[in-house]
């Protein structure tokens, strides 16, 4: 007990306060919800689901249109693996509050409510810890400054692999370009990073991230970078939470777009692709205050260039 708090004790004593300690917390009343309010929250969560049932039917008839089959084992895996695509009890609180709130009505509620009421209606709802952000992956400043690139593949209908190249904005978590080719080389990085030099000055100085994969560490993408003020910067081989911002990209792409629909074709993937790059730039974010990555960089920069904001 520090010198400042024993006398503060004593004072208190003799004035004849309680020596019990105001806890820090008040209760708050607005948590206290009702059972329309909690009727709303049930209402959205059970829209999710079945949103995500019709998307999995809409992939199996697609599916069978293209003369295609799976086996049921595999075809459980794919639903499985849409089913990933539910919001969680974090983004269905924020929606709550925020319709209350536009409703004139003082609720406000976190994750752990949620979670207890669909538990108690009998929704399964896996509880997620929360992770702690590394130190070593802080956040550039600037938007449209420091960028990762990397490959990510999905196996369409036609049974071909397709490669996905995606260049992330790594102040928000932008995709600045999300292209789907049968291969991945260095004339494909090449492309995608002119279209980045496009909506920007040409002296402007541009970090990129990538690992050490022939794609990237090859003699045209270094001499195109060279001319374009764009410094490469190559992390250690084994090392891909230094790459996390993008490979969780990946994942929520594949998860809420790519893997929620039957691709059938080429075309199909691109159509994709565009759509999917168009929904994440638009999609709240919880590590953003559930803003969307263009509204984040849209708090530095004026005029959003018409490239990043797709169609």
């Amino acid at each position: 007990m520090s010198e400042n708090t024993f006398y503060d004790l004593i004072k208190r004593y003799s004035k004849g306060e309680s020596l019990k300690d105001k806890p820090s917390k008040p209760k708050n009343p607005s948590h206290k919800l009702g059972q329309n309010e909690k009727q709303i929250i049930l209402n959205r969560a059970r829209e999710d689901r079945e949103k995500i049932k019709a998307l999995q039917s809409a992939f199996e008839t697609d599916m069978e249109k293209d003369g295609r089959s799976l086996s049921p084992r595999k075809l459980e895996r794919i639903k499985d693996s849409m089913n990933r695509a539910i919001p969680g009890v974090r983004r269905i609180a924020n929606w709550f509050n925020v319709h209350m709130q536009n409703l004139g009505v003082n609720i406000s509620i976190g994750k752990s409510r949620v979670h207890e009421i669909l538990a108690s209606a009998g929704i399964f709802e896996k509880e997620k810890k929360i992770e702690k952000k590394p130190k070593h992956l802080s956040r550039p400043e600037k938007p449209l400054a420091s960028f990762s690139m990397d490959f990510t593949q999905k196996r369409i209908g036609n049974g071909d692999i397709g490669y996905v190249f995606g260049l992330l904005d790594m102040h928000n978590d932008a995709f600045v370009t999300l292209t789907g080719h049968p291969e991945k080389n260095g004339a494909i990085v090449v492309k995608n990073l002119e279209i980045l030099k496009q909506i920007q000055p040409q002296e402007q100085k541009i970090e990129i991230r990538s690992d050490c994969g022939k794609e990237f560490y090859n003699k045209s993408v270094r001499k195109f970078c060279n001319k374009n003020n764009i410094h490469l910067h190559f992390i250690p081989k084994g090392s891909p939470w230094l790459q996390a911002f993008i490979e969780r990209g990946f994942r929520t792409i594949k998860e809420e777009f790519l893997n929620l629909v039957w691709i059938g074709d080429w075309n199909k993937f691109n159509d994709v692709l565009r759509d999917a790059r168009y929904g994440y730039n638009h999609r709240s974010n919880s590590a953003f205050g559930y803003r969307n990555p263009l509204e984040v960089m849209a708090i530095k920069m004026s005029n959003l260039p018409q490239q990043v904001i797709g169609h």
